[in-house]
């Protein structure tokens, strides 16, 4: 063997186990192992791998350049990508990856890197995954999906280890049997609950005959019937087309519960039945929303100023990568919230966001080295550049580059610390950030903010000298004699409808139920006959609905119980009104559920004692509640 052990070759095959799993191993290291270049002088383009698209790692198409090229030959002097040359002899679409590829500001050194690894360093876990898609590869369809298209994962409303359990079950990463038996722990991959099929993920959580059972009592049978593929992503996406937000968190939501109940079948013996199944999604849901702060909890997480002879730096990115463009801005403030400098800059998208969140802080770093300030303190909203610019984590990949040029400026400056902050301490430079994309130039302001910035609250103590500040304004919105205050921007976030008092006649409009955004709708007090459209299920944010003193008549749709913001829901002073559900004990559990949450569902009844009567069917699978009205009582059902 050669000296290079990843370029070494045996004179014959190897009997020894160790040999083989030595070289099984450096076939793993070979598979996930590029260069990161400096200056490109060891890298040969056709042979070595310095291309970042695994698992190839080299150009799709070979380029008309000799054989023995180097990529030291595609940087020009600047040491920058000589574009022209590359976009000439390569294919378009290894060139597009080429000029990405971040370069250091002066000639480095090339150094092979571990590409799976954020740090560019290996790790025994990235290697063995890089192993299994060696010997098992992906199914084609998750690795379809471009980046923007997994975010519909992230950013669901639900607990983080939900998050991270759907994206391992859209990555195939779950412990099925079918996993399981690739890695040879278990003997056969068969489904243990249904004995009919393999039991990969999307079998387990949707395929699987204990699935479906779970399934039939949701929202969502019919979008999995219709879903075109096995895949748990494009299932995620097609739900998402068809419903709302909040349906795709329960969505979800259910996913994982469905996981969790076949893991204590198999692990405990406890079979959960379905409707349990779906009301532990839900309450795993709504408890998740009741914890997490509110807008007005957020919204008094503000900007400190840094202490008294230090200046603070502010800086962000916003990125456009169908333009290939990030957006660089910074402002600097001193103790007294006067601002120093505000900046923009456009600079190349590299298709890192944490590398462009590290050059906004270089950016920053040069507007205050420029305006001559010694003790400064940078804040940040990326965690991962705070850490690397604090030599809290090293790094061997690309962002290294920016990293050591901020290192270099550091010691321009007296004092200078490091920290991460909330992004909504963030947020004016995050709005030049964003302006930097529209104006796409380098703009530095001494002294005051541009006038397309958000300015601070006029509540808060900062004073700052830009343009004067617009007053905030505070609308009251009544309904069912509450009162609501709302402020800044009421206008573009709260909506209701009160057509009450109008004597109106016929039937109530399906289109209503298209009105998506209301808040409240107050139909009282006219003379409208018919039935409640079922199109009132899709009012996913209605807190309010008065149908008080009209002639409506026939079912109240079993659907209502969808509408899980709903706080008021009258019906006083109807002729007769019935609630059939369809689906039996189930939707009564939903509607008790739906219940305790404070929904108040006023009746109006005729016959005083008798407020309702409930007749349950268990052999057919009904169940009727009649409600006779003729006496004015309100009451609560819970």
């Amino acid at each position: 063997m050669s000296r290079n052990m990843l370029q070494g070759q045996l004179e014959k095959a190897p009997t020894s186990s160790l040999w083989r799993s030595i070289l099984w191993g450096r076939q793993i290291i070979c598979a996930g192992s590029r260069w990161r270049i400096g200056n490109g002088q060891d890298v040969h383009i056709h042979k070595a791998n310095w291309i970042p698209k695994p698992f190839t790692f080299k150009p799709v198409i070979k380029p008309t350049l000799p054989s023995k090229a180097l990529v030291s030959e595609l940087i020009n002097g600047e040491n920058c990508w000589d574009e022209e040359l590359i976009y000439r002899h390569f294919d378009k679409m290894d060139a597009d990856v080429i000029t990405q590829i971040p370069l250091p500001r002066r000639s480095r050194e090339d150094e092979l890197i571990w590409h799976f690894g954020k740090s560019g360093q290996y790790t025994v876990k990235s290697g063995y995954q890089t192993a299994l898609n060696i010997r098992f590869p992906a199914m084609p369809s998750s690795s379809e999906f471009s980046k923007n298209e997994w975010n519909i994962i992230w950013s669901l409303a639900l607990p983080k280890k939900i998050r991270i359990f759907v994206w391992r079950a859209a990555k195939n990463l779950l412990p099925s049997d079918e996993n399981l038996w690739k890695r040879k722990i278990v003997q056969e991959p068969t489904c243990q609950l249904c004995k009919m099929g393999i039991e990969n993920v999307f079998h387990a959580l949707v395929d699987c005959k204990a699935a479906k059972k779970v399934w039939r009592l949701s929202l969502f049978d019919n979008d999995i019937q219709a879903a075109p593929g096995q895949d748990i992503l494009s299932l995620l996406h097609g739900v998402k087309r068809m419903r709302s937000n909040a349906d795709v968190d329960l969505f979800a939501a259910m996913l994982w519960a469905k996981w969790n109940a076949r893991n204590q079948w198999l692990f405990k013996g406890k079979r959960e039945n379905p409707q349990s199944v779906v009301a532990k999604a839900e309450a795993v849901m709504e408890a998740y929303k009741r914890v997490q702060p509110s807008a007005d909890k957020v919204a008094q997480l503000g900007w400190n100023p840094p202490q008294e002879g230090f200046v603070k730096i502010n800086t962000d990115a916003a990125t456009n990568s169908e333009k290939n463009l990030a957006g660089l801005g910074a402002v600097i403030r001193d103790e007294n919230g006067q601002v120093t400098a505000t900046a923009i800059k456009v600079s190349k998208f590299h298709g890192s966001v944490a590398y462009a969140e590290a050059e906004a802080m270089e950016w920053g770093l040069q507007v205050a080295k420029d305006a001559h300030v010694k003790d400064v303190i940078m804040e940040s909203d990326s965690q991962e550049v705070v850490s690397l610019v604090n030599n809290r984590q090293g790094s061997r990949s690309e962002i290294y580059w920016v990293v050591l040029e901020i290192q270099k400026l550091k010691e321009s400056f007296d004092h200078v610390s490091c920290v991460y902050t909330h992004r909504s301490c963030n947020a004016i430079a995050h709005s030049l950030a964003k302006l930097a994309l529209e104006k796409c130039e380098t703009v530095v302001w001494k002294g005051s903010y541009p006038l397309q910035v958000i300015r601070p609250p006029p509540n808060s103590n900062i004073n700052y000298n830009g343009p004067p500040l617009e007053k905030m304004e505070t609308i009251v919105f009544t309904t069912k004699e509450i009162s609501y205050s709302y402020q800044e921007k009421p206008l573009n976030s709260m909506f209701g409808v009160d057509l009450s008092y109008n004597k109106f006649t016929g039937e109530i409009p399906l289109q209503i139920g298209y009105l998506f955004r209301i808040r409240a709708l107050n139909l009282s007090h006219d003379n409208l006959i018919g039935s409640i459209p079922p199109t009132f299920s899709n009012l996913k944010q209605i807190e309010s609905l008065d149908l008080y003193n009209n002639k409506f008549n026939g079912k109240i749709p079993p659907q209502l119980v969808e509408l899980i913001a709903l706080a008021v829901f009258t019906v006083w002073y109807t002729i007769t009104y019935q609630i059939r559900c369809q689906s039996g004990r189930h939707n009564l559990q939903r509607l008790t559920r739906v219940a305790t949450r404070e929904i108040l569902f006023f009746v109006d009844c005729h016959c005083p004692g008798v407020a309702m009567k409930t007749d349950h069917y268990h052999q057919s699978q009904k169940m009727m509640i009649i409600v006779s009205l003729t006496w004015a009582v309100s009451t609560s059902l819970l």
